[in-house]
């Protein structure tokens, strides 16, 4: 179980633009509802992700978005996610993820406000 102050350091590695709130926002409620169906491991969540990449219009609702142009950005998004998944989520359990998503999330916002 890594450490609030890991987990921290892991948020401040990753790729961070103000418009990618809502999708970490999405990332911990799809952690929560899977965590609380039984689910324990991470591969749905991937599988989610991949999905979303090859077809974003079918997600947007979903990721609390809408307008023109966001389906690059979920896209975007979701390829980045996927790539970090053997480097910097390797390893991490579904709530590590969760609360890595959330300090993710806050980081946005703070950007975004700015």
């Amino acid at each position: 179980m890594k450490t609030k102050k890991e987990l921290i350091s892991i948020a401040k590695n990753i790729e961070m633009r103000e418009n990618y709130d809502s999708l970490f926002k999405y990332a911990c409620t799809y952690l929560f509802g899977m965590k609380k169906r039984g689910i324990t491991e991470t591969s749905e969540f991937f599988e989610m992700l991949r999905y979303s990449e090859e077809r974003p219009r079918n997600v947007k609702k979903h990721f609390g978005i809408s307008g023109k142009g966001n389906d690059d950005l979920i896209k975007n998004w979701c390829g980045l996610m996927l790539r970090y998944r053997n480097s910097f989520f390797a390893g991490l359990s579904i709530d590590e993820l969760r609360q890595l998503f959330g300090y993710c999330s806050y980081e946005a916002k703070i950007k975004k406000e700015l």
